[in-house]
């Protein structure tokens, strides 16, 4: 797998494309395995290091089975109401 810094701590990360390249899944030693789409990808270079840090945690403690989600909220949505400028979710490994 391709090799570049990592979107949430900056240190090396594998990286592997999905959904038709509309999102990446990261394998990081810092910060483990999560997938960012392209869009939060985007945000999170302009995000504060405490938003990262805060997503880092959640990385660390993703139960068995699943995997972090980080992604830009659709605004259409009611969540988007919080103004949330991003999400991370936990969502069952694909097979």
């Amino acid at each position: 797998m391709p090799i570049q810094d990592c979107p949430l701590c900056g240190g090396p990360a594998a990286f592997s494309g999905h959904d038709y390249g509309r999102r990446k899944g990261y394998s990081c030693q810092n910060c483990t395995e999560f997938i960012v789409t392209l869009s939060a990808e985007a945000r999170l270079k302009e995000s504060m290091q405490s938003w990262k840090d805060a997503i880092i945690e959640k990385t660390k403690t993703t139960p068995g089975g699943q995997i972090l989600l980080i992604y830009v909220p659709d605004q259409h949505q009611p969540d988007a109401l919080n103004k949330k400028v991003l999400s991370a979710v936990y969502q069952p490994r694909e097979s």
